[in-house]
């Protein structure tokens, strides 16, 4: 794969978490693994939290370290650097600290300095470290969790060397950044080691990529999530694809140079509009969303594309990105309202999929049929929205089983377009239900 990315000219991206474990004598293959013990002789390398050097929750990727310890930081960059050497076919290689919050180093030499400076500092070094070795490997750092806190003294020495990667993982769906003045940022939160809460507003995360911005004029773009798991939320993925036309019109007024996408492979149930537009957009950010959306849903679903489009277009309606997500109150008389409509909805479709099950053929038969499973999918899932709103767990329980009975039985059918393990992690983590 990595020989037909280069014979086509496809820029190589690659790594991101894992350096951290890696100095910690784990491998970042195993990615998550978590129940690990730490040695002894390693755990002078990991992050101090409440008077202990251990693995956070056991998981190295979950782990920070103690970045003021001269060792680690050379260890760190002789890792990076010997990944740079064996792997000169990647353009930008990742360097991202953990995959976790609020496990920052407390020892009396970490607290005297934000994480961001001591990142900096180590970046400066892997620069030089790969000037010495002839590598021009450019290196994506990260501005994530407490990254997004920007440095109050170190400064990058070699911008050419540098990508910035602005990470808001936390950030609303329900608007775009085209919602956003820029001249009206609010100020930078105040930082405190290890109670950062991650902002959900636009303007909150915004505000943190100006900061960074004040102190490195390279190259930078957004690593952004609309179909990392926002995108369940959006029972008809109209909504979510608004939104990331929008923020993709919006990348050169945030002083960024493009979109990659932090998401599922399969995130498209019941289409691919979303990232049909993601693709469009990016090459092209002056195409009209008008024109796409009958460009792609009449090749999709034939004659009958814009009474499906108007019916998706209402599930969007009453649905949401950000209540899926745990963004606002999980009691919501709003969304409750809401997602009974979108059950009335669905239930509403039967004749207009059924009609076009028996006229149409080919691939447009297909998409009307997945149309028609999706039907059930969100009478379900909605259901048990529904209760999640109106505060009734036990109820809320029952449908979210009915719901897991469906798309664990119907796997096989809708498999390419509907990642199952994913959909029920993130409501399982995020919207409120039980495994």
């Amino acid at each position: 794969m990595d020989q037909e990315m280069e014979k086509i000219g496809i820029v190589h991206h690659r790594v991101g978490h894992g350096w951290t474990g890696e100095v910690l004598g784990y491998s970042s293959r195993f990615g998550w693994e978590k129940g690990l013990e730490l040695p002894e002789d390693k755990k002078p390398f990991a992050a101090m939290l409440n008077n202990k050097r251990d693995l956070v929750e056991g998981a190295p990727i979950l782990t920070s370290l103690c970045f003021s310890n001269p060792e680690v930081q050379d260890q760190m960059v002789e890792v990076i650097t010997d990944y740079a050497r064996d792997h000169q076919d990647v353009d930008y290689l990742h360097v991202w600290l953990s995959d976790a919050r609020n496990n920052i180093c407390e020892c009396d030499k970490c607290k005297k300095e934000r994480v961001a400076d001591q990142y900096i500092r180590i970046l400066n070094q892997l620069d030089e470290r790969l000037s010495e070795e002839g590598l021009d490997t450019k290196i994506c750092f990260l501005l994530y969790h407490e990254l997004l806190f920007a440095p109050q003294k170190e400064t990058l020495k070699n911008r050419e060397r540098f990508t910035m990667m602005f990470a808001p993982i936390t950030r609303t769906f329900e608007r775009s950044y085209a919602d956003v003045d820029l001249d009206q940022l609010p100020p930078a939160a105040e930082y405190i080691r290890n109670q950062i809460v991650l902002p959900n507003s636009l303007e909150e995360n915004l505000t943190c990529l100006k900061e960074w911005q004040n102190g490195f004029k390279g190259d930078s773009f957004v690593y952004d999530y609309p179909l990392g798991g926002a995108h369940y939320g959006d029972l008809g993925y109209m909504a979510i694809s608004k939104t990331i036309y929008r923020d993709i019109q919006s990348l050169d007024q945030l002083g960024v140079n493009g979109c990659i996408s932090c998401q599922e492979l399969r995130a498209g149930f019941p289409h691919n509009f979303p990232n049909y537009v993601m693709a469009k957009m990016l090459v092209n950010p002056n195409r009209d969303f008008e024109e796409l959306k009958e460009e792609y849903f009449e090749a999709l679903y034939g004659n009958d594309w814009k009474e499906a489009v108007e019916y998706l277009e209402n599930l969007s309606e009453n649905s949401s990105c950000d209540h899926f997500n745990a963004i606002g109150d999980r009691i919501n008389p709003q969304m409750e309202t809401k997602y009974k409509k979108a059950q009335e909805l669905a239930k509403g479709a039967f004749a207009m999929i059924e009609n076009n099950c028996l006229s149409q053929s080919g691939s447009n038969l297909h998409e009307w049929k997945q149309l028609g499973y999706h039907r059930e999918y969100v009478q379900k899932l909605a259901a048990a929205l529904e209760q999640i709103a109106a505060g009734n767990p036990e109820k809320a329980d029952c449908s979210w089983h009915e719901f897991l009975d469906l798309i664990r039985r119907n796997e096989d059918f809708a498999q390419n377009n509907l990642d199952v393990y994913r959909v029920i992690e993130v409501a399982k983590n995020y919207a409120g239900f039980k495994l």
